[in-house]
């Protein structure tokens, strides 16, 4: 389902994230947060390299929320990884998808309700952008940045 694009202020706020200048202590709260979820639920880790976890959590309209990878190239699908309360029927051919089916990820102190997309680079969180919009736009240009310049 197609939604509006934001793309101009989500490319202009994604300009001055930086891994490199040191975490905040809200990239560090989230950090620790999404590295403790993976850990328990899915007996995963934080990936090392550039990387972007899209966070649905079940809160939200049903319907609003269909998902397929068409749009997205296949290099950054490689760096998407789909963690969702919905049933795998709200993904279509998306290859790194972990369904919570406990019901904790609309828990996490990270959600607030809505769908998120947290940024990693080198095991910690860089940024935490809420996605509205559509999620292939978004990754397509946090894709350009390099999080490892000043």
């Amino acid at each position: 389902m197609k939604r509006n694009l934001f793309l101009m202020f989500l490319a202009f706020n994604c300009t001055l994230v930086s891994c490199n200048n040191g975490q905040n202590k809200k990239m560090q709260k989230a950090t620790i947060t999404l590295q403790g979820y993976l850990k328990k639920q899915f007996n995963q880790s934080i990936k090392q390299g550039k990387h972007f976890y899209f966070l649905v959590p079940g809160t939200q309209c049903r319907s609003c929320n269909i998902y397929s990878s068409e749009e997205i190239p296949d290099s950054e699908a490689k760096m998407l990884t789909i963690i969702s309360s919905y049933p795998a029927s709200h993904f279509s051919d998306f290859k790194d998808l972990l369904l919570d089916t406990s019901g904790i990820l609309q828990t996490l102190p990270i959600i607030n309700y809505t769908n998120k997309l947290l940024v990693t680079q080198k095991g910690k969180v860089c940024a935490i952008l809420n996605i509205d919009t559509n999620l292939c736009s978004s990754i397509d240009s946090l894709s350009l940045i390099d999080f490892d310049k000043k």
